[in-house]
């Protein structure tokens, strides 16, 4: 069994294109607004009843939902070019909140009443500063080295119970989903839902080369390292980090004159993880509990022990414009 919340994380894993590869360094002041789209699956249990009925899930109520969202940061740096030999760079981005808006559908256990309500659902997920470095030098009039790393504060923004994801489930005006909307009379979804995070700080290494065979194309290689970031107790299959070594190919054409369209892949191979301390099966007074998030009623949620793996391949396509 799943656990039955779920857990979600923004991680930055790889360039887009040749550019990003060879110079990855925040403007000296900048801000920047972006949209995402969240979606989420996870079981609502109102009784901790699983396994009552005919089936091993009859006893949850499945909430799916989807929604899009948007969080604001700023971004201060400082940048050293003076040598075409030497550039360096150091970057803070500020932490921040994801806040997403959408439509939920709860598919209520039998012995709720078995039927599917639509509804409305929110996520709030605060998201950590970050502090990235980085030094460069051209060594010719074609090639170009780097080397950089990114320090992800996690644990600051989330790191315990306030920076877990809220979800909000509610009906379609606003109020708890209950008998009105076809539960059993007595029982209702829970308008708050935690779900666990517990993640700590981590870091990701990377070196880079960028050769030009002309003012056209551009080449690009990047090679890197990234630290997971949950712990074992906190791991489940929808909060789920490895550490993982990769690398990718880029390249960059100048369709014209201030226009350059950019390809890149990457791959990294995650180290499995074997669990064998999940929080998501401790009573309270045992030695892997944490908190109620994890186990909030009895019969305890069923465990994330075991082991884990995953395969990470990205392609990407960059369009860029510039005065």
């Amino acid at each position: 069994r799943a656990p039955h919340r779920p857990a979600q994380r923004v991680r930055r894993t790889a360039p887009a294109c040749a550019q990003q590869c060879a110079a990855p360094f925040a403007p000296p002041l900048s801000g920047a607004a972006v949209a995402d789209v969240l979606q989420a699956v996870q079981a609502s249990d109102t009784l901790g009843s699983e396994g009552v009925g005919t089936s091993p899930y009859s006893g949850d109520s499945i909430l799916e939902a989807s929604g899009t969202g948007s969080h604001t940061t700023w971004n201060a740096g400082i940048f050293f070019n003076r040598f075409e030999w030497l550039q360096i760079g150091l970057s803070y981005s500020a932490p921040g909140n994801f806040h997403a808006e959408g439509d939920a559908t709860v598919s209520v256990a039998d012995l709720l009443g078995g039927a599917e309500i639509d509804g409305l659902a929110t996520f709030d997920m605060p998201l950590p500063a970050v502090v990235r470095g980085s030094i460069a030098s051209q060594v010719n009039s074609n090639l170009k080295l780097g080397a950089g790393f990114e320090y992800q504060l996690w644990n600051s923004c989330c790191g315990d119970a306030e920076g877990d994801l809220l979800i909000g489930v509610t009906d379609m005006n606003g109020g708890p989903i209950d008998a009105d909307d076809g539960l059993t009379p007595g029982f209702s979804i829970a308008t708050e839902q935690n779900s666990p995070r517990r993640i700590w700080d981590s870091v990701n290494l990377y070196a880079t080369a960028e050769y030009a065979l002309n003012d056209d194309l551009k080449l690009a290689t990047r090679v890197g390292w990234n630290q997971y970031a949950v712990p074992d107790y906190a791991v489940s299959a929808t909060n789920l980090d490895f550490t993982s070594l990769g690398g990718g190919l880029a390249v960059d054409y100048k369709l014209t004159k201030g226009l350059r369209l950019g390809a890149s892949y990457t791959k990294f191979f995650p180290q499995s993880r074997t669990i064998t301390n999940s929080a998501w099966n401790a009573a309270k007074g045992s030695d892997d509990y944490k908190d109620d998030y994890f186990s909030p009623t009895l019969p305890n949620k069923a465990n994330t022990n075991g082991t884990y793996s995953a395969q990470n391949n990205t392609f990407g396509i960059r369009l860029r414009w510039s005065l």
